[in-house]
């Protein structure tokens, strides 16, 4: 089963506008993990990029989940990316994240590792995340000049390492500081 979703309005986070997010309907996104990788119906990958302030991506596969997403608006430059905590249980955030890009059909599978693919590592950073829920983080700035069709975010590790992963929004941009185009797509206010 292949999740897909769109988004088509302006991301507002803390009162700054960022830039449009590409994604169109039918764009690909699967959740990945190492082990035990699944989400309950109501919070599937497609929530982590829905603009939808309180609906989440929760990922029993603890530390080394997360997602690959394909925008369909085609090849991006990735240069910055904001977070969104969820709801409840602050040990579920991601801590460390690693963001990977590639030009490879993507042929991973759902609740797979995400690994079928040639990957490259784009940046790999601590997320920094609240503890207050619902908060929408500073962006995160990285070095990047390749265009990639598909991304890979993972989550190395969490707060609480024992704990299943969650998160309410993530978003990646084409300049720093959450500039220029938003990869994945426009969200309402998160």
């Amino acid at each position: 089963m292949k999740l897909k979703y769109s988004l088509t309005a302006l991301l507002v986070s803390c009162g700054v506008a960022h830039g449009a997010n590409l994604l169109t309907p039918g764009d690909f996104i699967i959740a990945i993990g190492s082990t035990g990788s699944e989400f309950p119906g109501g919070e599937q990958p497609t929530a982590v990029i829905d603009g939808t302030p309180d609906t989440k991506y929760l990922n029993f596969g603890k530390a080394n989940s997360g997602f690959i997403v394909t925008p369909g608006s085609g090849s991006s430059v990735a240069q910055s990316a904001v977070f969104r905590t969820a709801n409840d249980a602050p040990e579920r955030d991601p801590s460390n994240v690693s963001i990977y890009g590639t030009n490879d059909p993507i042929v991973s599978v759902i609740n797979g590792t995400g690994s079928k693919e040639n990957w490259t590592l784009i940046s790999s950073f601590d997320a920094n995340l609240p503890n207050d829920r619902l908060t929408t983080s500073a962006p995160i700035d990285f070095t990047n000049g390749t265009a990639y069709s598909s991304y890979r975010v993972k989550f190395d590790s969490l707060k609480d390492n024992n704990a299943v992963s969650q998160l309410d929004e993530f978003q990646l941009f084409s300049g720093s500081g959450g500039g220029g185009s938003s990869i994945l797509g426009a969200a309402d206010s998160i």
